[in-house]
């Protein structure tokens, strides 16, 4: 058994104690499921194989049993684990078009099929087999299956951070560099060393590492993200666009966005501040859908119900498009919502003249678009409610 026992107890408690920082926070249980998810399932994992590691060798036709079964639970937690773990890296950097309702499937595909072949194990020692003469689980003659899928997921899961790690600027103000490369190449190496040394398990505290630093870096992060809608807040954002603000001109120009709820006091009023709540995180994922395909952009909620992002561009066309984009997902969401109440947004920007503007003058413009098109959408509002009343 070695240290295989003390391991795993060390890192359930692990996992306990962030499940209990993460729950302490309502906001925080909103922003951060999928991580609380990936915690959960590596928590049922280091508890099933703990009592693998102390019902293993005991003979007897009732351990042998419950060896099976545990066995059994180990395995198929350990895939859905290295599933969840996909997952997760997948939500974090947005890469909505990884998982999205048309190739989702295809995905689930492999974690269906392990999890088959391992519940099937016990009368095929297709996955595993356990002894009846010493109680000791051995490989399967498929057991290549169990490396071979929860490998697919962490690489794809690695694969997904270093794309947006390069491309996305919001990724590297929530993650240190440490958390970057440990949740990148740990699970990797702990995969070779699982190949090359198959008395060798190192996984399960592996994952428990990085899910500690990712925890880590969350709980530092309460500092720059805001927590209700999970975006970065004023303070990142105001960092993030005076860096922008010093580069040396280059051939993509930096266009500050700010938009602003329409009637958002009366959303609270009508239907409390609960609504009111959810009323932002919608358009918080909406603005995260849009605006995440594109290279260079950093979004946040500025306070209340405004919203920023920075975007840089070589085109004017792109930005007008942008903000075609969103008015566009807006009114679909009021098309197919069952809410009693719609959604409407206003909508700024300018472009820095570098050597000309500052952020003061910047943010200047970009508010007196944002209000005069506010005053606009009042106005209509205002007269189709008055005709409601007719």
């Amino acid at each position: 058994m070695g240290y295989r026992l003390e391991v795993d107890l060390i890192c359930i408690i692990l996992m306990q104690w962030i499940i209990r920082r993460l729950l302490k926070d309502k906001d925080e249980r909103k922003s951060q499921r999928s991580f609380l998810y990936l915690v959960y399932s590596l928590s049922v994992t280091c508890a099933a194989d703990a009592f693998c590691a102390l019902v293993e060798g005991t003979m007897g036709h009732g351990w042998y049993i419950l060896n099976q079964v545990l066995t059994c639970l180990f395995i198929c937690m350990m895939v859905i684990t290295s599933y969840m773990w996909l997952v997760y890296s997948t939500t974090f950097t947005r890469s909505k078009k990884l998982l999205n309702q048309d190739n989702i499937w295809g995905y689930r595909v492999p974690l269906f099929a392990a999890l088959i072949l391992t519940i099937l194990s016990p009368w095929g020692g297709i996955i595993y087999t356990v002894s009846k003469a010493t109680n000791y689980a051995t490989a399967g003659y498929l057991s290549f299956v169990i490396f071979i899928v929860p490998g697919f997921y962490i690489v794809m899961a690695a694969v997904q951070l270093i794309i947006a790690f390069i491309y996305d600027p919001e990724t590297k103000t929530v993650l240190s560099l440490e958390t970057i490369i440990l949740f990148i190449a740990l699970p990797i190496f702990t995969l070779l060393l699982t190949l090359l040394f198959d008395t060798v398990s190192t996984t399960i505290p592996a994952f428990s590492l990085i899910l500690a630093a990712v925890c880590f870096d969350i709980q530092i992060g309460h500092i720059s993200t805001d927590g209700l809608t999970g975006l970065n807040n004023k303070r990142q954002f105001l960092q993030f666009i005076n860096s922008c603000l010093t580069e040396p001109p280059g051939p993509l120009k930096t266009y500050l966005f700010m938009i602003d709820l329409d009637y958002f006091k009366h959303i609270n009023d009508e239907y409390g501040h609960n609504e009111g709540d959810n009323a932002l995180i919608e358009v918080a994922e909406l603005l995260k859908g849009i605006c995440c395909g594109s290279q260079g952009m950093f979004l946040a909620r500025y306070g209340g119900d405004e919203f920023v992002f920075v975007i840089k561009s070589r085109f004017s066309e792109e930005i007008i498009n942008l903000k075609r984009d969103i008015i566009k997902a807006i009114n679909e969401r009021n098309e197919r919502t069952t809410k009693k109440y719609k959604l409407s947004v206003s909508i700024g920007y300018a472009v820095y003249e570098n050597g000309v503007d500052t952020l003061e003058s910047l943010t200047a413009k970009a508010d007196d678009m944002l209000y005069k098109e506010k005053e606009q959408h009042h106005a209509e509002i205002d007269k189709d409610t008055a005709k409601d009343k007719r």
